[in-house]
């Protein structure tokens, strides 16, 4: 991957990534890890993805009603060929990002849709390399779902497994751990949500579950998405005690946006706890835009070396790590 920068390029030894070797440059890489990815909506589902909309353009000071939720869902949500998500990496400058496809477990919803949705993001990841990683959506309740996940891993590429166990299932239940067999066995990467969530069974996206993950699977690498929120101790917890538990700052754009110094305060605190090199950097685009914008979000991360308050300083390398270069190092991103 060709970036240039202000800095100069400074070469560190090479590391073993998910997909090869990553050369760590001074330069700030950029790498959105939570991004998700609709290139299939059917018509009757529409309304169950414009509450993230309306909750952002409410938060704005806006009322909109349903249809132009409806209208703002099909134009900024549905991406069958990757333009839009390529449009938004363009304009912010993001060289990275990982398109998350998500397993609604619906009526209507069946495995051919969920295969179809996987399928076309993995095209999408392979024809943008190193720019792209596809992560597949498998419920662990769908039938046959440890064959979906090893027809996602194995035929089409996909690095890893996006999880919302808010969606009503327990990640170590014994359908929940064959897929993870099956993640495990090809060296993926597995990205579950974490945290309360409105609406969501919070009881199954406890961090207490995801420790009997890592116990049970110890060479899995997980990223706990939103680090979950506002139990990040108990995250921080964890992943100071288990190298392969990372977390994702997803989210975490409504906190800086809200207090800028309270953000630093927490962000500098976990990072005591865990280590900054286990913060990854990610959005929950093409949603979370509608809350605080993207641009924004990227503006306060980048002067958390120059704005942050006394006390709670970043060194832009720490900044360049957790913008980037940590996710890089995970996925084998050579730039």
């Amino acid at each position: 991957m060709n970036c240039t920068s202000r800095r100069e390029r400074r070469k560190v030894k090479k590391t073993g990534g998910h997909h090869g070797d990553y050369v760590m440059d001074k330069h700030s890489i950029v790498v959105d890890v939570h991004y998700h990815f609709f290139p299939i909506i059917p018509e009757e589902f529409i309304d169950l993805l414009t509450g993230e909309i309306k909750y952002g353009l409410q938060k704005r000071g806006e009322a909109p009603d349903q249809e132009t939720l409806r209208k703002l869902a099909r134009e900024t949500l549905i991406d069958p060929d990757g333009r839009l998500v390529k449009a938004r990496d363009k304009r912010l400058g993001v060289d990275v990002t990982c398109i998350n496809i998500t397993d609604f477990p619906l009526p209507g919803v069946d495995a051919d849709l969920v295969l179809r949705s996987n399928k076309t993001a993995a095209d999408l990841a392979r024809q943008n390399p190193g720019k792209m990683f596809a992560f597949a959506g498998v419920d662990p309740r769908r039938p046959a779902a440890a064959e979906i996940a090893k027809t996602c891993l194995e035929k089409y590429g996909m690095v890893g497994i996006k999880w919302h166990p808010d969606y009503g299932f327990d990640p170590t239940s014994p359908e929940a751990y064959e897929v993870l067999k099956v993640l495990d066995s090809a060296g993926g990467i597995l990205l579950t949500h974490t945290g309360y969530l409105p609406g969501g069974r919070c009881k199954y996206t406890s961090l207490s579950l995801i420790c009997d993950i890592l116990v049970d699977f110890p060479e899995l690498k997980v990223i706990a998405a939103h680090m979950g929120k506002t139990a990040w101790h108990e995250w921080a917890g964890l992943a100071h005690d288990f190298p392969n538990l990372y977390g994702d700052l997803a989210v975490w754009s409504r906190y800086a946006d809200r207090n800028y110094e309270f953000f630093c305060r927490q962000l500098r605190e976990l990072t005591f706890y865990a280590g900054v090199e286990k913060v990854l950097w990610g959005t929950d685009d093409p949603f979370e835009n509608y809350t605080v914008p993207t641009e924004r979000f990227l503006t306060m991360m980048r002067n958390l070396s120059t704005k942050a308050p006394r006390g709670y300083e970043f060194s832009e390398e720490e900044v360049d790590l957790m913008l980037g270069g940590n996710a890089a190092r995970l996925l084998g991103v050579s730039h």
